[in-house]
């Protein structure tokens, strides 16, 4: 009997459990139903929606950048454009597009091959679901395509912003370009409406320069519509779901007349050029040569022009003005002046320069191969006197030289945020012994002293160096003047409330230094300096400047042969105006341009001048 009560004890307790466990799974299905039918009804109920339809992206248009005038630097245009949904690795997808590109060509077989091998490599090298055909259709074009259009299995035609570069490659490294998103943004994103628009003609993003690095600001808001499709891919209704917003616009510091005039002045020599207003820090100018057109990257049939520009030997890519690195040669003999003044030098004491003199056993050289005779701290930044400065290195701490040098600007990264501006090297013993495990040797400050030896600075810091010497401030680069949001009066202005150069401390460098160091490089254009041959035609300006020849390698050539070396000396200009009342200052590198006399300098003269006569 007892064992009869425990079985049906055990079977009792087997018959709850099972309904508990049927009771359980039918609760999670009923509350698995309740949150699909009712919390996640709007979810569902649009994915349902879109499987529905071809999501269609709508562009926003993408905002202006202009100049601190308001001349247009980048903005868009409405293009009509032809575009192929279907897929082009199949041979009917082929053929679709080649009847696209016989309809426009006509019988321009050479250009119908042409065009069909251009869209088929791009469709391959990137995984788009759209494929811009053809853009920029005139009105001939445009009927002729639509009369054959509903024979064109997954072909559209809609109207496209197409980003438009007005002075094209005199901009490229500073304003930089849009483009498609990569294969890998594409792959690596997991939202499938995400992927829809990363792989959408519509669809672009900044990539380098201002674009790039206000790329959010610009963009906007993508709109969404619903197009009905049928079964051979083509639109036979549009609902809208969501409207674009209008990206928003940017105002640079930068002046389109001035930087057409480093163009010109620059010509086919590499280099850049950056010019910066010494009131407000705004850089007026930033020029990298050989530059590159960004209007070439708005198109998906132009692959030879750009592997061209990435072979190029010269880099038209690399910015030279942010992150080229140069010995600053005797550019940066004012510096040392200043500190050699600061460590009790008598400026009026007088070294006698035969053009070469042994310091310890080493006999170094002045560039003045005669030698410039009895010269003092003055006529030695003016004219540019090695024999002086070799003299000062014996007298000097390297750490003094290095402070001072640093409160002009140097050892420094400037965030511009278009890209990366290397701070560069001003060397001390602290430096030495943690990065080349080394002491510091007398020789290493008199190479120093005329911008040699470890010395790397940049076209941007050469600038700020000309600046802070000018106005004895802490005069701090920056592109931006305003920016305006779209649809609303709000903007947020680069700080120009302060007027002249109250905005900047002080540098911690007294200004009777800092004067020695102007009248060095007024006296080097204005009077008997190694620029003199300027002074007469710039009398108006009142340019003050310095220039410099830096060793890329130690060697003593003549000029005429370094002509085509590939050591050839880098030619170096820094330089303010005018000497009154300081407005502009500039930083030049002319690479292989061995003197900066000849290289530099008239690039500088000129940009200065046009600066101050035209009031840029």
């Amino acid at each position: 009997m007892s064992f009869d009560i425990t079985k049906r004890n055990v079977f009792n307790r087997r018959i709850f459990v099972l309904y508990l466990f049927k009771g359980l799974l039918i609760f999670i299905i009923l509350g698995r139903l309740v949150f699909l039918q009712i919390f996640s009804a709007k979810k569902y109920k649009t994915i349902a929606r879109l499987n529905g339809i071809k999501i269609l992206f709508k562009s926003p248009r993408r905002g202006t950048i202009v100049d601190k005038n308001g001349v247009l630097l980048a903005s868009v245009k409405v293009s009509k454009a032809i575009i192929f949904t279907g897929n082009i690795n199949s041979e009917e997808g082929v053929n679709i597009v080649r009847n696209v590109y016989k309809i426009i060509y006509k019988d321009n077989e050479k250009k119908i091959e042409s065009s069909l091998k251009k869209v088929i490599r791009f469709a391959r090298n990137n995984p788009y679901s759209e494929i811009l055909v053809y853009k920029n259709l005139d009105s001939k074009e445009f009927q002729d395509v639509a009369f054959y259009l509903p024979s064109l299995s997954n072909i559209q035609m809609r109207d496209i912003y197409i980003r438009v570069y007005k002075f094209g490659y005199i901009f490229g490294h500073l304003i930089g370009y849009v483009k498609s998103a990569s294969k890998n943004m594409i792959e690596s994103t997991t939202s499938h409406i995400l992927k829809k628009l990363y792989t959408s003609v519509s669809y672009s993003i900044g990539s380098f320069g201002v674009e790039l690095a206000e790329n959010q600001w610009l963009s906007g808001e993508y709109g969404l519509d619903g197009a009905n499709v049928n079964r051979f891919g083509k639109v036979m209704s549009v609902d809208n779901i969501k409207n674009p917003i209008d990206g928003n616009n940017i105002h640079l510091s930068v002046e389109v007349g001035l930087q057409q005039k480093i163009a010109q002045e620059i010509g086919d020599k590499a280099g850049g050029v950056v010019v910066i207003d010494i009131h407000t820090g705004g850089i007026l100018a930033l020029y990298s040569s050989p530059s590159f057109d960004p209007n070439i990257f708005l198109l998906n049939d132009t692959f030879e022009e750009v592997d061209k520009i990435m072979k190029d030997p010269e880099k038209p890519f690399f910015n030279r003005c942010l992150a080229g690195l140069y010995a600053p040669g005797s550019t940066f003999k004012p510096c040392s002046a200043i500190t050699a003044v600061r460590s009790g030098w008598n400026p009026n004491q007088k070294i006698m320069c035969t053009g070469s003199a042994y310091f310890g056993k080493r006999e170094y050289h002045c560039w003045k191969k005669g030698g410039h005779g009895h010269v003092d701290l003055n006529t030695a930044i003016a004219q540019s006197c090695n024999i002086y400065f070799y003299t000062i290195g014996t007298k000097i701490d390297i750490d003094e030289l290095y402070y001072d040098a640093n409160q002009l600007g140097f050892d420094q990264a400037y965030n511009l945020g278009i890209g990366n501006s290397y701070k560069g090297c001003i060397p001390n013993r602290k430096w030495k012994r943690e990065k080349l495990k080394e002491a510091w040797f007398p020789g290493d400050t008199i190479n120093s002293t005329v911008g040699q030896g470890y010395n790397q600075v940049s076209v941007l810091q050469l600038a700020i160096y000309a600046a802070r010497i000018a106005s004895g401030k802490k005069v701090t680069p920056s592109i931006w003047k305003k920016f305006d949001k779209v649809n609303s009066i709000e903007t947020y202005p680069h700080n120009e409330s302060l007027t002249g150069t109250e905005r900047f401390q002080n540098i911690n460098i007294d200004d009777h230094f800092l004067q020695i160091a102007r009248n060095g490089m007024y006296e080097c254009v204005n009077e008997n300096g190694s620029l003199r041959k300027y002074g007469e035609k710039y009398q108006d300006v009142q340019i003050c400047a310095k220039t410099g020849t830096a060793q890329v390698v130690s060697m003593r050539i003549d000029a005429d042969a370094m002509h085509g070396n590939k050591f050839a000396s880098n030619g170096l200009f820094c330089g303010y105006a005018p000497y009154d009342n300081p407005k502009y200052a500039v930083g030049i590198i002319i690479e292989k341009g061995i003197w900066g006399a000849v290289s530099a300098a008239p690039v500088g003269m000129e940009v200065l001048a046009h600066a101050v006569r035209n009031k840029v």
